[in-house]
């Protein structure tokens, strides 16, 4: 009987950890940010579609600053022009 409990209480805590892997996957959590842009896109909601553009835009020009401060921290800076 004892068997049995830990059994379930091991598959149990497997799931959970499943789950929680899952929610900070950033796969997942990309796909549901899209799933979102997409149903305000379908329901006409221009002000959700466009906050959500504008934010990725955002990230992205982060991401870009960040590339940029890094190579030329480590002297990459490539020549332009």
């Amino acid at each position: 009987m004892i068997k049995a409990i830990l059994q379930i209480v091991n598959k149990l805590l497997f799931f959970l950890k499943r789950k929680f892997k899952k929610s900070d996957d950033p796969l997942e959590q990309h796909k549901k940010r899209y799933e979102q842009i997409d149903k305000d896109i379908k329901s006409e909601d221009s002000s959700k579609a466009t906050t959500n553009a504008d934010s990725d835009l955002n990230e992205w020009e982060r991401l870009q600053k960040l590339k940029d401060n890094s190579n030329r921290s480590n002297g990459n800076e490539s020549k332009k022009g």
